[in-house]
């Protein structure tokens, strides 16, 4: 019984390894025939698919602001601690802002 536990986790560690493989193939032949283009920030695998993320796209969504909770100022998104709480998100300035919050 323990033989065939031990294959199954074998053969799951294989096509793991083949998965990974692949996949970095595809983000290799993404990259080479993108490779001339200097608008190319780098490359995202979202369910799956290999994207290309453009400069102008990061940009974009740096300059996003939110409103801290604890001190009420505005904060680049991308600069900001996060907490779910239910279904609230709310955002920190600093890590010391967010365990305070999180202990009263």
């Amino acid at each position: 019984m323990a033989s065939i536990f031990l294959q199954f986790i074998f053969l799951l560690f294989l096509v793991s390894i083949i998965n990974s493989i692949i996949g970095m193939f595809r983000i290799r032949k993404i990259l080479r025939e993108h490779s001339d283009d200097p608008n190319i920030q780098g490359v995202a695998i979202v369910n799956g698919e290999v994207k290309i993320i453009q400069k102008d796209e990061v940009q974009s969504k740096a300059t996003e602001q939110v409103k801290v909770c604890c001190c009420d100022k505005m904060v680049d998104k991308t600069d900001v601690y996060r907490s779910v709480i239910g279904d609230e998100e709310y955002y920190f300035c600093s890590w010391e802002c967010k365990e305070k919050f999180e202990n009263k």
